[in-house]
């Protein structure tokens, strides 16, 4: 339906101008978003002659690039080249042009759908449905649409193969969009190359797509036209150079270990897991629930349009398949799979009741608002932050520093804001080509690093806690893993700039797994400690699924016995904290639980639990540096006597507590026994029995 009013006799498509009016706002916002993307890793690397340490000066560069890429690392030479180009001609050209191909992929999905001229209200509404799906289930938005390589690779290689592909898709219905003259099959021919050659999953797709066109055209015994066949010979040329390249096995070679059959299968299966059950379940759900309601919808086209979503879902699923081949699977890769599963939806989507259609835009504005005015202020600060890291770099190369300390982005990475930022190591990829790049000796991060280097490296995912005072949480802890050789052998993790009072390191997630372990070492700007095997054989208390721990040939020799390994330890890095020392009248075998405020009242994970193996002593360090009240709870045992004959509490001074009913100001399920030979003897009532110190404004000797 087309709504038109007249202005001076002259016709106006309101539609269409709804639409264009749409189209500049969403190229002005995405170009706005990409100006204020920094460079990362790949476009530092690829700013020079791939092996060699001059820099892209012009096109002869980039083909020689090319070559050696061809032969040493992929077969991806014409997007990579395309990568190089637009490094070459500067990054305000790309932005432009990246802005108009992710406005021509709203523009591709909507003609995949029909043959439209954008000029009526249906067009208009799949405008909007496209725009919004985009949004909400383009994977990994950050690395495929504002990252200058990755949105070459995956943005523009899709826009490649979804343009080669709009013929093929209208001949499914008969329908012929482009003729058979000369032209015609040049151009194809070009295009299938261009498809074909461009990115593995795409290439993968649009093989899929055509096999299954050519199918369906023998089934019905339709005609071949010759546009057809040129198209599908540039296409499988170009895939056979892409997959066929050399580079491939070498790249293959050179990042990752020598994984059999079993592990790369197993790993497959594990990405695609988290990948179609977390990190783009709702897209699957919406698909799945769409297709069950067009069994419920009374349509003449019903059948055509359940055969076309199906067919475009089993298209894309088969991209996220193709993985299987690959040694890693990174969310990214699926992209131009989740296109043609949104495809499908908008599909499906038409033949919602329009009432029930029009709500669910209306009602998805609102967080698609939200969002679009959140990663605008996320890239914005990245941006800014980006600007003082390369004044940093200036104002030291200017006074002849070559070895430079940078700040960290206070903005985290997510789906949608990528930062493939450089690390704590400055052996790292990324910190090895960013020192390139600016012309450094070396560059890291900023920040207090605790570092374990390891004999041999190990594929794992590594963690470390650091309490700071609120016990051991996932919030306080940093991550490091070993998944490909370019990751080495040492594991960098993240300290905060604030006392620690302890440590618990996680080696890896695998049981039966044995880690060798050289040293760990701390560094905070000055200070660096370094703890050899025989240090860390004294130092690494075991916790949990640790099976045995020995020091051999100078190192330390840790097997896991589960899949949730610990450590816990303290070194001369960590704050001591407040000391606390309980003398028992006899030895006992109950668990102390100790509550310390500091000002946050008594909780759980402000408390030290002690299990006392027929001792008579209690000594605990309290990781706080300052300690209003106590509570101490005596075990869990009705009817048990406990004798104390003095409580010690180090902190500018020890204060010494005999008389324990003076300092406490309440008992829960205790009652006094009298006191004997210098102990006062308590009987328990219940089965939590505990008593508080109160007041005791006690300040750490360190403050």
């Amino acid at each position: 339906m087309k709504i038109e009013i007249s202005v001076d006799d002259k016709v106006v498509n309101i539609p269409r101008i709804l639409i264009l009016f749409l189209s500049a706002i969403i190229f002005g916002y995405y170009l706005k978003l990409n100006s204020v993307t920094p460079y990362w890793n790949d476009e530092f690397y690829y700013s020079f002659v791939s092996g060699g340490d001059t820099r892209i000066q012009n096109l002869y560069d980039i083909i020689r690039s090319q070559h050696y890429l061809y032969f040493n690392w992929t077969g991806r030479i014409v997007i990579h080249g395309l990568v190089q180009l637009f490094l070459l001609l500067g990054k305000g050209y790309f932005n432009i042009f990246n802005s108009l191909f992710l406005v021509s992929l709203i523009y591709l999905i909507c003609s995949f759908i029909k043959i439209r001229k954008f000029n009526n209200k249906e067009d208009l509404r799949d405008f909007v449905i496209v725009t919004l799906l985009l949004w909400f289930f383009m994977p990994v938005m950050g690395q495929t649409a504002f990252w200058l390589a990755g949105s070459i690779n995956y943005l523009w290689s899709t826009v490649f193969v979804m343009l080669f592909l709009l013929p093929y898709r209208y001949l499914l219905e008969g329908s012929h969009i482009i003729g058979n003259r000369i032209a015609s099959i040049v151009l194809m021919f070009f295009l299938g190359l261009l498809a074909g050659w461009s990115q593995e999953n795409a290439a993968v797709t649009a093989v899929v797509f055509v096999g299954i066109t050519f199918l369906f055209m023998m089934y019905k015994h339709k005609k071949i036209p010759y546009w057809f066949t040129s198209g599908s010979i540039g296409l499988i040329i170009g895939a056979l150079f892409l997959l066929l390249a050399p580079g491939n096995g070498v790249r293959k070679e050179k990042m990752y270990f020598d994984l059999s059959l079993k592990d790369q299968i197993f790993g497959f299966i594990q990405s695609i897991k988290n990948i179609v059950l977390h990190e783009q379940l709702a897209l699957f759900v919406l698909f799945f629930v769409m297709f069950i309601c067009m069994f419920f919808v009374n349509s003449e086209s019903k059948v055509k349009n359940i055969g076309l979503s199906l067919m475009l879902f089993i298209t894309g699923f088969i991209s996220y398949l193709a993985m299987i081949a690959s040694p890693e699977f990174p969310t990214r890769a699926t992209f131009v799979g989740a296109i043609f599963i949104i495809i499908a939806i908008t599909i499906l989507s038409k033949f919602l009741n329009r009432k029930l259609r029009l709500t669910i835009v209306i009602i998805s504005l609102i967080p698609f608002l939200l969002s679009v005015n959140s990663l605008f202020k996320d890239l914005q600060i990245v941006g800014r932050e980006n600007v003082i890291r390369e004044k940093i770099i200036k104002e030291s190369l200017e006074s002849g520093k070559y070895d430079v300390r940078l700040p960290t982005f206070s903005v985290k990475g997510s789906d949608r804001v990528f930062i493939f930022d450089i690390t704590m190591n400055p052996e790292y990829t990324s910190n090895v080509h960013f020192a390139k790049y600016y012309g450094l000796n070396s560059v890291v991060i900023d920040t207090p690093v605790l570092v374990v280097e390891l004999k041999d490296p190990v594929i794992n995912q590594y963690q470390l806690y650091y309490d700071t005072g609120n016990g051991f949480n996932e919030t306080e802890s940093s991550l490091s893993g070993i998944y490909n050789q370019t990751d080495g052998k040492k594991l960098y993790f993240k300290l905060p700039n604030k006392p620690i009072y302890n440590f618990r390191f996680d080696p890896g997630i695998h049981a039966n797994e044995k880690i060798v372990i050289s040293k760990i070492t701390i560094q905070n700007k000055n200070i660096l400690k370094k703890y050899e095997s025989t240090d860390l054989l004294e130092m690494l208390v075991p916790k949990h699924d640790i099976y045995s721990v020995i020091n051999k040939d100078g190192y330390l020799e840790v097997v896991t016995s589960g899949n949730d390994p610990q450590f816990e330890f303290v070194n001369d890095y960590t704050d001591k904290g407040i000391g606390i020392t309980i003398d028992f009248a006899s030895k006992l075998s109950e668990q102390i639980q100790i509550f310390y405020d500091s000002g946050k009242g008594f909780i759980e994970k402000n408390s030290v639990k002690v299990n006392m193996n027929d001792d008579d002593k209690l000594i605990v360090r309290l990781p706080s540096a300052y300690i209003n009240n106590l509570r101490i709870d005596l075990g869990n045992k009705k009817d048990l006597f406990i004798g104390i004959k003095s409580i010690s509490i180090e902190g500018a001074k020890t204060i010494k507590i005999n008389d324990l009913f003076k300092e406490t100001s309440s008992l829960n399920q205790l009652e006094k026994s009298g006191l004997r030979d210098g102990a006062q003897y308590f009987l328990t009532k219940g089965n939590d029995p505990s008593f508080q110190i109160n007041n005791l404004e006690i300040m750490s000797a360190g403050e």
